[in-house]
């Protein structure tokens, strides 16, 4: 772990990535940037509950990130259903509107 960063000070995945010295892929990292966090975040709740402030707690946060982290090495967004909007809309079908569709339908409501 990094010292000369302060817990409070970090905002960013990143920032944590390299406060707990933990290698990443960027990509990884841009395409699920909040899904890493709030899964962190989670985590970090559920190991709050059990575990004594100080260094065992900073340990477990540092695998609450990896497993964060790597969550998403292998799962997607909508898999994982971390957020309300996938929770409630995941699991519908995805309706599918041609373009040609909806140039249809304007040309036949114009004062739609």
């Amino acid at each position: 772990m990094s010292e000369t960063t302060s817990w409070e000070a970090l905002s960013s995945v990143e920032d944590f990535l390299r406060f707990f010295d933990i290698p990443y892929n960027e990509h990884v990292v841009n395409v699920n940037r909040l899904h890493i966090m709030k899964k962190f975040a989670i985590l970090m709740q559920e190991m709050d509950e059990s575990t004594p402030e100080g260094t065992a707690r900073m340990d477990g946060y540092r695998n609450a990130l990896i497993q964060a982290y790597e969550t998403f090495l292998t799962s997607s967004a909508t898999k994982e259903r971390l957020f309300k909007v996938h929770q409630e809309y995941g699991s519908q079908p995805v309706q599918f509107l041609a373009l040609s569709q909806i140039k249809g339908w304007a040309s036949t409501n114009p004062d739609q």
